[in-house]
């Protein structure tokens, strides 16, 4: 996928899928696209298991991303030390430079949803939060 995107220019693109499936700790698949999208306002997460720290490109600093803000897990399996980590994304771009991320969108059919308190902590953190059942994704842009 690396190769393939370089031959494109990325400065313009708002909304970007990553389908990955599990790659193994400390593999980090998300800070090598994320340089090259700096117009990005949607990032979906699609089939994937959330190793710990997979989330952390978004929370660097400088910023990765200014302009995003939605985050987007489709069929994903959302394990509570994951939801922790979205839990740090939001609250540290919340007091960032970047735009904060207003919306988190979680669309499951074949995994468990986060439970209720899970669901309410993320409320807390950011504007909208929208879970549900279902095999494709609502509009997110």
């Amino acid at each position: 996928m690396y190769n393939e995107i370089n031959l494109f220019v990325t400065g313009t693109v708002r909304e970007f899928h990553v389908n990955a499936h599990y790659l193994g700790p400390g593999y980090d698949y998300l800070s090598w696209p994320l340089r090259r999208l700096p117009a990005l306002e949607a990032l979906v997460l699609s089939e994937m298991r959330l190793p710990p720290g997979s989330l952390s490109a978004l929370a660097n600093e400088p910023v990765l991303c200014p302009s995003l803000k939605t985050i987007a897990f489709f069929d994903c399996q959302m394990t509570a030390d994951a939801m922790r980590e979205l839990e740090g994304v939001l609250a540290r771009r919340r007091y960032s430079t970047a735009a904060r991320l207003y919306r988190v969108v979680i669309v499951n059919n074949t995994h468990a949803l986060p439970d209720l308190q899970l669901i309410h902590q993320l409320r807390g953190l950011a504007l909208r939060v929208d879970v549900g059942v279902g095999d494709e994704l609502p509009d997110l842009l």
